[in-house]
């Protein structure tokens, strides 16, 4: 098992290497101009620009290598040489700023705001997504479990089809559309129940610890909500189906002919089998600890990781866009690599030699 888990680790490398090959490709020859962008608010660079703000935009093209081949932008962004003008000397650099790229841990600074790193940002920013989606993920384990697994029981009952359709309806409703109602009804416009925007008050940091932590858990209610129900339906839906297959198999007819209680038999010997499926779903699962929602944390005026990279795109963001992308990869690889090593722990026959 160890041999197998380093063997993967390994191949993780050239694995995220070819991704950052693909997005950085992608995102520099998608149409728009982060020196069009910056410095006249034009996506397209269209419009009719002074000399002055001609010569900023030429400055901070040079800069940024952006009047360079895509390869050497690569090269530079990859690292560990900086080929700007400051950059090493080997490269026809002043020397300034020798070092630069994702091999030394240098993510870049934002085109808008040159003096903000995007490693500390995405830090910041990943202190609020990822309690967010972790939360919502067990919140969406623990109700999908227990619903998937008494419709498969209990399956062809009023219960089993009312839940199945209300399932259905849950996850076919659009994120925008739910998270928008919710703060229609229990924001200040009908029941004014809970906060709707953001994480905290405006007086938040004036209240003691107690209340402190009691606003932000009324603030993440309804994010929690938005995040979750989608999940919720799609999980229970998977563990129904995979406890409706395995209630089948012989060795379950062979444990109630034993005289074993249906109890015993649904949590110790079918459950361990069906929950085999569910945690394939982790893969999928934990880029969104990275991710985050664009939508959900955009209609609720969250700071995540999901808002940032949307901010990223609009203006033109190309060391945004590889950032959230490139650890997004990272958490889905992660994700691959803990599903084949949780089978092994949950089914006995699975083996990595």
């Amino acid at each position: 098992m160890l041999q197998y888990i380093l063997r993967r680790l390994l191949w993780m490398i050239p694995t995220l290497l070819g991704i950052s090959i693909v997005v950085f490709g992608l995102i520099h020859l998608a149409p728009g101009d982060p020196a069009a962008v910056k410095f006249s608010g034009m996506a397209s660079g269209e419009s009719q620009v002074g000399a002055n703000e001609e010569d900023m935009i030429r400055k901070f093209r040079e800069r940024h290598l952006l009047d360079q081949p895509l390869w050497k932008q690569y090269v530079h962004y990859l690292g560990p040489f900086n080929l700007g003008p400051k950059g090493h000397s080997w490269f026809g650099g002043s020397g300034d700023d020798p070092w630069n790229g994702i091999l030394v841990g240098d993510l870049g600074n934002e085109f808008r705001r040159p003096t903000v790193e995007i490693a500390g940002e995405v830090v910041q920013r990943l202190k609020v997504t990822v309690p967010l989606a972790l939360i919502s993920i067990v919140v969406s384990y623990l109700l999908a479990l227990p619903i998937g697994i008494y419709s498969s029981v209990r399956r062809g009952s009023v219960l089993d089809v009312t839940s199945a359709v209300l399932l259905f309806l849950l996850y076919a409703v659009p994120t925008f559309w739910a998270g928008l109602m919710l703060q229609l009804l229990f924001g200040k416009g009908m029941w004014d129940l809970l906060p709707v925007l953001g994480l905290h008050d405006k007086d938040a940091d004036d209240l003691g610890r107690v209340a402190y932590w009691i606003d932000l858990g009324k603030h993440l209610i309804l994010p929690v909500v938005c995040y979750s129900y989608a999940s919720l339906a799609y999980l229970s839906r998977q563990m129904r189906v995979g406890m409706v297959e395995t209630m089948s198999q012989d060795y379950i007819r062979t444990a109630r002919a034993k005289g074993l209680s249906e109890k015993v038999v649904v949590l110790k010997h079918a459950l361990r089998n069906s929950v085999i499926p569910i945690l394939t779903l982790l893969a999928a699962i934990l880029p969104i600890l990275v991710g985050g929602s664009i939508i959900i944390e955009s209609v609720f005026d969250i700071p995540g990781m999901g808002k940032y990279a949307y901010e990223g795109l609009l203006l033109r963001e190309y060391n945004v866009i590889m950032a959230v992308t490139l650890i997004s990869a990272l958490m889905t690889i992660v994700g691959i690599l803990l599903s084949d090593i949780t089978y092994a722990l949950v089914d006995p026959r699975i083996r990595y030699d």
